[in-house]
C-alpha cells in the first residue's frame, strides 16, 4: 500500500437544531426520517440508519450534533 506524506484535514462540526422541518416514519430507505433547520439557517436530513436506537429518540429542537469530518485519498494517477 502506497504512503502518502500529505496532510489530511480533519474537522467536527456541531449541528444545533433550531426547528423540525418533517418527520417521516418510512423514509425512502424504509427508516424514520427527518428534515432540521439548524441555527445558521441550513437545512439537514437525517436518518435513523445513521443513529443508535435511544440517540435518535432523544433528537428534538435545541439537540446539538457532532459531525466528524475527514479527508481521505481516493485514488491516485499517474500523468
Amino acid at each position: 500500500m502506497s504512503k502518502y506524506d500529505i496532510k489530511l484535514k480533519e474537522r467536527k462540526e456541531s449541528i444545533i437544531i433550531n426547528k423540525i422541518l418533517t418527520q417521516d416514519e418510512n423514509g425512502p430507505i424504509g427508516f424514520p426520517q427527518m428534515t432540521v433547520k439548524d441555527v445558521h439557517g441550513r437545512e439537514h436530513i437525517l436518518t435513523a440508519v445513521d443513529f443508535l436506537p435511544w440517540e435518535w429518540e432523544k433528537i428534538k429542537v435545541g439537540s446539538v450534533i457532532l459531525v466528524s469530518i475527514s479527508e481521505r485519498v481516493d485514488s491516485a494517477k499517474v500523468r
